[in-house]
């Protein structure tokens, strides 16, 4: 089934009608769709599974024992329990007709639906309703053959057989009359025992003039039935919930009470599994985003009546993504959880801490008497990460930025809270991280521009208000021209020029980044078709791919399109890509170089030492040039460490068989310098600014013809 088709399905399904289109379609491509044929069987009664199924098309059957208890087509679902609680299958599941089923795994179920209530409500409710049906199929059904004198039982016998327990009591003494096997059974004691006993014994949680005030309705009539939850207490004093339904019985000889009572520990243990995944975090076991919300609305209330302070603080773990990526997700999750225990530690039992996903934590701390306790609160935490996390038997630095908003100053709900917290973290992150920030209203200025700014990048990108500048590469010896650096530039119509630093991390927050770079690659490899026609074969252009990009899984299918939709020699284009992407170091990031470099598309490591070099990827990863970052260049003056450290990336970029290309050359002392360390090539102000296509093309016939 395509997956349009699938996406209007699961529409119906009752506990994904909470789910933007989105999340459906997202659903839809990731799980496994699995076909039946008539009379094949999904799975058996008894069988472990840690999957459910929706049901796409079809119809299937489930039953116990081969009794039917339930057929089910298309919209609905089956497996949840096993999902749920990771028990064995309840019954068994088999195809009536040709069926089509789409698989949610463990990962799917706690990513979409875990921090749903609605969606685990409904999930609940079908369960239950199923649970009855599958309780009324095993009740004992008379034989056919039996005459109407052997289904005349005593009343004894007929609530022996029902699998509810079954309480008789006097409706003046509350002494029980009858307690049928199921009854007895459950609490543990002999028939006689309980005649001497009344429903306040196995029943501690009323007093009797509370069990006397709840059945008076019924005496009076007033009331036919009772519903009530309480817990009985068996013989050995342990204790299992039930739920009563009480009712007064008119017999032709008494009255009598009679209770209808059902076990319901494993619904209250789906139910307390339920609330364990609708309001905390699975990974941490730290309350979730639904609980925060109904913590800090509390303390909130309790803050106006006291006349006291509230703090919510956003803390967003710095550089927690490069750990992740380079060591692992199993290492991110110990980390992740770690770093929960320490927020703990540092908290009172008022205070709550919550993640909110990824990186991202909450702090709600209450009852302070002014901000310099939230400063202090913060400054704690900062502390605490001080020190280095053990995560396979490797000591892991972290640190964290926290953003502070204050109750009531900075909002009156949670919502403007947590928004102005965040805005503040982001402060921290621009101030250089591992720092706190309080919120401030010119904060919220600032990101009423960044609103405006994303809103425009969008409409940019549609209506095409990019234009690429090039800025040349020059070999240090000879003086020639080898290629271009390709540059973006956006000169919009209500802001002016927006600088690259300015758009570039909105772009890859929204994702935009993604379509931006199709787009740059497309021009940057018409423009090598352009100057090949003018006779410069010779001339490449470098394109910078962020992470984003190089994570698509149609990267390389792009890349292949567009070269040979231009006609263009694969060796004239040079991809510039970060240390960080290589710290991935895994299969699919190896694979991909690997075919870019078969392609015949050069690679150059860009921003080379400012990230977290490793030297195993230069040997093991098809890299052909290193990029000396333009900070080093800039600041080697009088023997400093940037001096030397110029000194040692020429001299291994060499050694490793590496062209060396310097970045931000505005001297001829620096390049005099990078000519006697054998630096190969090097750009920068000295030779040229970044210059638009006119421009950029007059200086390489220039350049040709001196």
């Amino acid at each position: 089934m395509d997956v349009e088709s699938k996406i209007d399905l699961l529409k119906k399904v009752d506990f994904l009608g909470f789910f933007h289109e989105s999340t459906l379609e997202r659903i839809a491509e990731e799980s496994r769709e699995i076909l039946l044929s008539a009379g094949d069987i999904l799975f058996n009664e008894g069988d472990s599974g840690s999957t459910m199924y929706i049901i796409l098309a079809g119809q299937i059957e489930i039953y116990k024992d081969e009794t039917p208890i339930n057929a089910l087509g298309p919209g609905n679902y089956v497996g949840e329990m096993a999902l749920i609680e990771s028990q064995i299958r309840s019954a068994s599941i088999r195809a009536l007709t040709p069926c089509s089923l789409l698989e949610i795994n463990d990962d799917q179920f706690k990513k979409y639906f875990a921090s749903q209530p609605q969606s685990l409500l409904a999930i609940m409710k079908t369960l239950l309703a199923r649970g009855r049906k599958s309780q009324a199929a095993e009740k004992p059904k008379p034989k056919v053959e039996d005459s109407p004198e052997k289904l005349v039982l005593p009343l004894e016998s007929i609530l022996d057989e029902t699998s509810n327990e079954i309480y008789l009591f006097d409706p003046i003494f509350l002494k029980f009359t009858h307690v049928n096997t199921g009854g007895r059974q459950n609490l543990g004691y002999s028939l006689d025992e309980l005649k001497e006993m009344t429903p306040l014994d196995i029943a501690p949680e009323f007093t009797e003039d509370e069990f006397e005030s709840l059945i008076r309705p019924l005496r009076k009539g007033t009331k036919a039935i009772l519903v009530i939850e309480t817990e009985f207490q068996r013989k050995n004093g342990s204790q299992y919930p039930v739920e009563i339904r009480l009712q007064l019985s008119h017999t032709k000889e008494t009255l009598l009470f009679l209770a209808t009572v059902q076990n319901i520990s494993e619904r209250k243990q789906f139910e307390a599994t339920i609330k364990q995944m609708a309001y905390y975090d699975p990974l941490t076991g730290l309350p979730n985003r639904n609980l925060l919300n109904d913590r800090i609305a509390l303390a909130l209330n309790q803050a106006h009546r006291n006349k006291d302070l509230v703090a919510v603080m956003f803390l967003d773990l710095d550089n927690f993504k490069m750990i992740n990526d380079s060591m692992g997700h199993e290492a991110g999750d110990i980390l992740l959880k770690s770093v929960a225990q320490r927020l703990i530690g540092c908290l009172r039992k008022v205070d709550t801490v919550s993640r909110m996903g990824g990186d991202e934590f909450i702090i709600l701390a209450c009852g302070l008497k002014n901000a310099k306790d939230a400063s202090v609160l913060a400054q704690k935490i900062l502390n605490t990460f001080k020190s280095p996390i053990m995560i396979k038997k490797s000591e892991v630095h972290i640190g964290t930025s926290i953003g502070i908003a204050l109750f009531p100053s900075d909002g009156q709900e949670a919502h403007t809270l947590l928004k102005n917290a965040d805005m503040a973290m982001y402060r921290a992150k621009e101030d250089g991280k591992n720092n706190f920030q309080m919120y401030t209203q010119g904060m919220h200025a600032r990101a009423q521009e960044r609103i405006a700014l994303e809103k425009n990048l969008r409409r940019a990108l549609e209506q095409k208000e990019f234009t690429m500048y090039y800025q040349p590469k020059i070999h240090l010896e000879s003086g020639k021209v080898t290629g271009m650096e390709a540059l973006l530039r956006w000169i919009d119509p209500e802001l002016g020029l927006v600088t690259p630093q300015e758009f570039i991390p909105v772009a890859e927050e929204t994702r935009l980044i993604i379509p931006l770079g199709e787009w740059i690659l497309g021009e940057c490899c018409q423009q090598i078709k352009n100057w090949n026609a003018l006779g410069f074969d010779d001339i490449n252009i470098a394109v910078n791919i962020s992470v984003l990009q190089f994570n698509q899984p149609n990267l390389l299918k792009l890349i292949q399109n567009t070269i040979a939709e231009k006609g263009i020699n694969p060796k004239n284009l040079e991809l510039e890509i970060t240390e960080t992407l290589l710290l991935k170091d895994n299969a699919t990031t190896i694979a991909t170089l690997d075919a870019l470099d078969k392609l015949g598309v050069s690679l150059t490591i860009d921003d080379f030492g400012t990230g977290y070099s490793s030297l195993s990827y230069l040997n093991s990863m098809p890299i052909k040039s290193i990029k000396i970052d333009q900070s080093f260049i800039q600041k080697f003056k009088d023997g400093g460490p940037n001096l030397a450290i110029t000194k040692t990336i020429v001299a291994m970029g060499k050694n490793l068989g590496l062209k060396v290309i310097a970045e931000g050359i505005e001297t001829e002392d620096q390049k005099d310098f990078l000519v006697s360390l054998g630096c190969h090539e090097g750009q920068g102000y000295l030779f040229s600014r970044p210059l638009e296509i006119e421009q950029a093309t007059r200086f390489l016939i220039d350049i040709n013809r001196s």
